[in-house]
């Protein structure tokens, strides 16, 4: 998948959390902050890496490990906002 920048990732990545009612973190691999890997919070293999492609300048999604062995959480989600 690719996206327009970094921020619309994040907001995917944020979005997926909440409807799938998991706990992600989401790493920063560099100071400009051009990788991104999202991890789930449980310790289970869950993951997804993206990364700025400068030919294109849109961010794109390089390594995904959909697999959760956690179970979903039904209390507070932390990407959850008010927006």
């Amino acid at each position: 998948m690719e996206f327009p920048n970094c921020q619309i990732f994040r907001a995917a990545i944020s979005q997926y959390a909440v409807c799938q009612r998991r706990n992600l973190t989401v790493n920063i691999s560099d100071k400009a902050g051009s990788k991104l890997r999202a991890v789930c919070k449980d310790g289970c293999p869950f993951s997804v890496y993206g990364s700025l492609d400068k030919k294109t300048s849109s961010f794109v999604v390089k390594t995904v490990n959909p697999k959760h062995t956690c179970v979903r959480t039904m209390g507070t989600n932390k990407q959850l906002t008010s927006s």
